[in-house]
């Protein structure tokens, strides 16, 4: 037999894993995806790092390279061009770009 799961049960799942996910939450308010897009990894690490310091509450911030390996789990690849690592698939918010350009980490 199978039991099905009522829908309230999956709402409150779907719910608790967005809640859980800062790694979406950030790529949906910051990143603008696009084939032709690419941006600077530190730039991707400065911007998570912001968005994390004001919006993580609690949350486990990744490091540099699970940041980059978790990002390269959806979909975004890894380059170097001139000795300088880049993400491909994907470019920050023009918002979101002068935003990191005066964030210090903490």
């Amino acid at each position: 037999y199978k039991i099905e799961m009522p829908d309230k049960v999956k709402d409150q799942i779907k719910e608790h894993r967005s809640d859980s996910d800062p790694l979406s939450d950030w790529l949906a308010e910051c990143v603008e995806d696009g084939s032709s897009h690419s941006v600077k990894a530190t730039d991707v690490t400065k911007s998570y790092g912001r968005w994390m310091a004001e919006n993580g509450a609690g949350r486990d911030q990744m490091g540099r390279n699970e940041l980059i390996t978790a990002l390269s789990r959806r979909g975004y690849r890894k380059v170097t061009k001139l000795k300088v690592h880049h993400l491909v698939g994907l470019r920050l918010t023009e918002s979101e770009t002068g935003k990191i350009s005066s964030f210090l980490p903490r």
